[in-house]
C-alpha cells in the first residue's frame, strides 16, 4: 500500500481501538439488495446509485457481480481499484456525482469499506458498502437458485 494511501486511510481508523466495536460512518447494504437491484428492484433510497468496483483488474477477469436484468450491462459500472487510489482520489469529482447514492464492492468487503470511509471523509453523504462483496452476492446467488 502507498504511504498516500495509508495517510489517507489512517484518519478514518485512528478511532478503532483494538476490542472495541468498529463503528463506520458508512451504511451497510446486503448481497441481496445488489441482486434484487441487477433485477430492476431498486430500492427508493439507492435510486440513481453509483455503483463502484474497487477490485484489481485481474479479479474482474476471475468473477464479476451481476449484470443489469434489463440492459446485460455490468452492475458494478464504475472500476476504481483500491491500488489506484493516488490517482482517482484526486479526480473523485469527476468519476462520482456527490448528490446521488454511492454503492462500493470489492471481493469481501474490507476494501470497499476503506473506500466507502474515505468517500465519506471526503463529504459525500449517501455511502453504502456491500457487505461482504462478491463472495456475499455468489452465495446468495447461490442460495437462492437451489
Amino acid at each position: 500500500m502507498s504511504p498516500r494511501l495509508v495517510r489517507a486511510l489512517v484518519p478514518m481508523t485512528r478511532n478503532f481501538r483494538a476490542g472495541s466495536v468498529m463503528q463506520a460512518p458508512v451504511q451497510h447494504m446486503s448481497a441481496e439488495v445488489l441482486v434484487q437491484m441487477a433485477a430492476g428492484d431498486i430500492p427508493l433510497e439507492l435510486q440513481g446509485a453509483q455503483l463502484v468496483d474497487v477490485r484489481e483488474s485481474a479479479e474482474l477477469e476471475a468473477e464479476s457481480f451481476p449484470k443489469n436484468a434489463q440492459t446485460g450491462e455490468q452492475l458494478m459500472s464504475k472500476h476504481l481499484p483500491l491500488s489506484e487510489f493516488e490517482d482517482w482520489s484526486a479526480r473523485v469529482e469527476e468519476e462520482l456525482e456527490r448528490s446521488l447514492p454511492v454503492v462500493v464492492g470489492c471481493k469481501a468487503g474490507v476494501r470497499s469499506l476503506q473506500v466507502c470511509m474515505w468517500l465519506d471523509h471526503a463529504g459525500f453523504e449517501h455511502v453504502f458498502n456491500l457487505s461482504g462483496g462478491l463472495i456475499a452476492v455468489t452465495q446468495h446467488t447461490a442460495n437462492t437458485t437451489r
